[in-house]
């Protein structure tokens, strides 16, 4: 649905349900409900799963630990480029056995995370 006007998007947000969300200015949340069921899943991070609803929560436990992570480093180094912060994050077979497309996307990964918490305006 694309919203255009300041009018219109306020009408629109006072009328949806779930309630929506504005994240940032290009960037609107509605929250989902998240049905569980006996299906079996494979989304990501390495394995299958039961349970949609319990995998979205570790998910979400996961990114908090995650933004704690590298605020924590941050705060140790002081100013620090993506590369650096992403050779201190732990990572489940160390950083030194990361290569390749692993590496690119342990590098994204934590810039996804380091651009989330400057959104947020975090800081250390």
């Amino acid at each position: 649905m694309r919203v255009t006007g300041t009018a219109q998007r306020e009408a629109w947000l006072t009328h949806t349900s779930p309630p929506v969300e504005q994240v940032r200015p290009d960037l609107w949340s509605v929250p989902v409900p998240i049905p569980d069921s006996p299906l079996r899943y494979t989304l990501t991070h390495e394995y299958r799963f039961h349970g949609l609803a319990d995998r979205v929560r570790m998910l979400l436990a996961h990114h908090e630990r995650r933004c704690d992570e590298v605020i924590a480093i941050l705060a140790r180094l002081g100013p620090a480029t993506v590369w650096r912060v992403t050779q201190e994050m732990s990572w489940s077979r160390g950083w030194s056995a990361a290569t390749g497309f692993m590496r690119r996307a342990a590098i994204a990964e934590a810039g996804a995370h380091l651009r989330h918490l400057a959104d947020a305006g975090a800081s250390p």
